[in-house]
């Protein structure tokens, strides 16, 4: 169960992400400008939550180091989450 757990609050991340997208648009436009937009894009959305997700899908594309590295990608996922909000905000 704890599987299905993840896979539901991966998904509920990325509703979560799109709902303060579209609420904070007005910020949000000066966010994704810029390099810490790609670094949300590419960081965050894709290496933090969309890979992990896939390899949770397909467990045997890495074999043994899959659950590692799928773990090692959501931790740098939300370090860069962390980071942009944080140091993005200097540009608001």
């Amino acid at each position: 169960w704890l599987e299905t757990m993840e896979r539901y609050s991966t998904l509920g991340e990325i509703i979560v992400l799109a709902i303060m997208t579209v609420t904070l648009w007005s910020i949000v436009q000066v966010v994704w400008g810029g390099a810490w937009g790609i670094i949300l894009i590419v960081g965050v959305v894709l290496l933090g939550i969309l890979i992990p997700l896939f390899l949770q899908y397909r467990p045997r594309v890495l074999g043994t180091a899959t659950a590692p590295v799928a773990a090692l990608l959501v931790l740098l996922g939300v370090f860069l989450l962390r980071t942009v909000l944080i140091l993005s905000s200097e540009a608001i």
